[in-house]
């Protein structure tokens, strides 16, 4: 606590100045922190300075990373990263510096390729992945997790670090606070908000309130994970974590003949914005449904939703 500790002022601006601020989201900053252990480990393995690092340290470093097979948005996550501690730090960033900037124009043009979405998954498909899921435990978080997650269009992360307390029950539904969000930088949280189902097999309320009965959950983490016991399952007080979440979803995908390989946690938020278009919704609505703060990002994640309609300008050629 800070009353035990002696502290002068120049430790409490170090403290202050070290944070990473309001323009990255934690999860965003948890990654520069990450990549940066990796640079750290390089310099040391080569011996050369990693704070302050010269740029020939960053042009070798980013180098490497391209020969080991990393992709460009990769390598310039590596180099924000480097930036981003130097930043904090006072110091003048090597990763913004111009010979660096053409090595990414050279690795972009050379390597970059544009990136695979991963398969948006369709209403039909998510039922057909859930509703006939036998009666346990396990199986019960399983759809609940995915119908709320789909429904919510609710990142992995979303799903793990979703609370019991962040539920609120109304006449309408349920309104879900996101505490953590990737676009969420000031730590404001967002509001999900999701409404009754018409069908009571795939209502993600129904799958939702049918786990927290069975599980017995009525504080911390919504969706936790299951310890194997020889009498099947046990609950543990964690949440499930992102990559259990995206293995599920790969594996249950299989099961109604999806290539598991083109599935990822993500493709049930991007399942959600596609079937939402398709059904008419206003991309203002379906942004604003997905967090988004601009409807640029929002069409990113619609699959060419009614490309071929009669709005598309072709069909006013006359051919």
């Amino acid at each position: 606590m800070l009353h035990s500790e002696k502290l002068n002022f120049d430790d409490l601006l170090e403290r202050a100045e070290s944070l990473p601020g309001g323009e990255i989201s934690e999860s965003t900053w948890e990654g520069y922190q990450s990549d940066f252990r990796v640079f750290t480990a390089y310099c040391n393995i080569w011996e050369r300075e990693a704070l302050p690092a010269s740029v020939e340290t960053v042009e070798a470093y980013l180098k490497a990373l391209q020969e080991k097979g990393r992709c460009v948005d990769t390598i310039i996550h590596h180099k924000n990263a480097i930036h981003k501690f130097h930043a904090i730090n006072n110091m003048a960033s090597p990763a913004d510096t111009p010979k660096i900037k053409l090595l990414i124009k050279k690795l972009r043009r050379e390597f970059g390729t544009k990136p695979k979405r991963k398969h948006a998954l369709t209403t039909e498909e998510v039922t057909r992945m859930v509703v006939n899921l036998p009666d346990t435990l396990i199986s019960k978080r399983n759809k609940a997790f995915i119908l709320v997650g789909f429904a919510g269009a609710m990142r992995r992360s979303e799903i793990s670090n979703l609370e019991f307390e962040d539920i609120a029950p109304t006449d309408d539904g349920i309104k879900i606070t996101i505490r953590k969000a990737k676009t969420d930088t000031t730590g404001e949280g967002q509001t999900v908000y999701i409404p009754w189902g018409t069908h009571k097999e795939t209502c993600p309320i129904r799958a939702l309130f049918d786990w927290l009965t069975l599980s017995g959950v009525k504080t911390g983490p919504v969706f936790r994970s299951l310890a194997p016991s020889p009498f099947g399952y046990t609950i543990t007080k964690r949440g499930i974590s992102g990559a259990t979440i995206a293995r599920i979803i790969k594996a249950l995908a299989e099961t109604v003949g999806i290539d598991p390989q083109n599935v990822a946690g993500h493709s049930l938020r991007r399942g959600c914005a596609t079937e939402a278009a398709k059904s008419g919704a206003s991309l203002i609505r379906v942004s604003r449904h997905l967090r988004h703060k601009n409807t640029d990002t929002t069409q990113g994640y619609i699959d060419d939703v009614n490309s071929f309609d009669e709005n598309n300008p072709v069909h006013k050629l006359g051919l």
